[in-house]
């Protein structure tokens, strides 16, 4: 079964080019720039979900 991608481009600060250079060569040295910003995405929308659930929680609560 074939993946079908879509391409995405976006620009990226200075201080974004250098925290993602360090992931790539810390993190992330076995996979491809493509493979590390995927993941970094998936972890980014899900720490967002769950801030956002933990929010609305509160928000019950108080």
């Amino acid at each position: 079964m074939t993946t079908i991608f879509t391409r995405l481009t976006f620009p990226v600060t200075e201080e974004m080019e250098t925290l993602l250079a360090n992931a790539k060569k810390n993190l992330f040295s076995d996979r491809t720039q493509s493979e590390m910003i995927r993941e970094l995405v998936l972890a980014g929308l899900d720490a967002s979900d769950k801030k956002a659930a933990k929010e609305k929680q509160s928000a019950k609560a108080g």
